[in-house]
């Protein structure tokens, strides 16, 4: 299973690399896209399917707070403005 996940996570960072080389937006904000992807990958590679089947969502609860909080404070740092 982790394999799988491991495969489908190189085969779409191949494809979201090639998708920043033909769209704008993507080659202007480039650093933050490229947190938010990394942030989605990682969250796709834990293992929460197996915390829930053993009833122990502390595990998942403290690792969400922690994501969603450090993507919150990196945003903010990174957005500056309205300047498009």
């Amino acid at each position: 299973m982790t394999i799988a996940k491991m495969v489908l996570a190189a085969m779409s960072t191949i494809a979201f690399l090639c998708c920043t080389l033909f769209i704008d937006m993507l080659k202007e904000h480039f650093v933050l896209v490229s947190i938010f992807y990394i942030d989605s990958i990682v969250k796709a590679l834990l293992p929460d399917a197996y915390f829930r089947g053993i009833e122990q969502m502390k595990a998942i609860t403290i690792r969400t707070v922690a994501a969603k909080s450090g993507i919150l404070v990196v945003s903010l740092i990174l957005v500056r403005g309205d300047e498009n």
